[in-house]
């Protein structure tokens, strides 16, 4: 064989290999949307799941949307680690609020492997002491898919126009006493 007929061979074998390449990546890439549309409408029945659960002030449901290792940290408060503790740290919040009702809207969605983020803003409505509250702010989840397919909140980080409720917040900063 003359090594002009090698050389086009060689280059039909490398631009069939580049072909087969570039069917494989589009497939994964056919398959990558698939799973990003699948995680994304399981994120949204997640995040309209914890709404509900929110308002209705069950701390349990909203805290099993976590992962075991989740961490939750909301806006100028610590950061509270496992499930455990995120349900601790809802169940003393939620009992400052009544009639509450909170509006999220996601403004933006992710996914790479294994992780999507979420990112939007909320706002949360409620009384407090007898008092309106309203906080306003933004919120990024960060969410894994566990072993069994599910998804979980790996991580969940929230700021707020209004200062915590809790520990040195509105109540003990007398934020929340008539005229202030």
């Amino acid at each position: 064989m003359s090594s002009k007929r090698l050389a086009l061979v060689a280059m039909a074998v490398a631009l069939a290999a580049c072909a087969q390449e570039g069917a494989q990546q589009a497939q994964e890439m056919e398959m990558s949307a698939g799973a990003m549309e699948d995680a994304a409408a399981a994120i949204d029945e997640m995040r309209g799941t914890w709404v509900q659960a929110y308002e209705a002030g069950d701390a349990a449901t909203v805290a099993a949307l976590y992962a075991t290792d989740g961490v939750y940290a909301p806006a100028s408060s610590d950061a509270a680690s496992g499930r455990a503790a995120i349900e601790g740290m809802l169940t003393e919040t939620m009992a400052m609020m009544v009639n509450r009702q909170l509006e999220v809207t996601q403004t933006e969605f992710g996914m790479s492997g294994e992780l999507s983020y979420g990112l939007g803003t909320y706002t949360l409505t409620a009384e407090v002491e007898g008092e309106p509250y309203e906080a306003n702010g933004t919120y990024l989840v960060v969410a894994k898919r566990q072993a069994d397919g599910s998804w979980k909140i790996q991580a969940h980080v929230s700021t707020s126009d209004q200062p915590p409720l809790m520990e040195g917040g509105m109540m003990e900063s007398g934020m929340m006493e008539e005229g202030n």
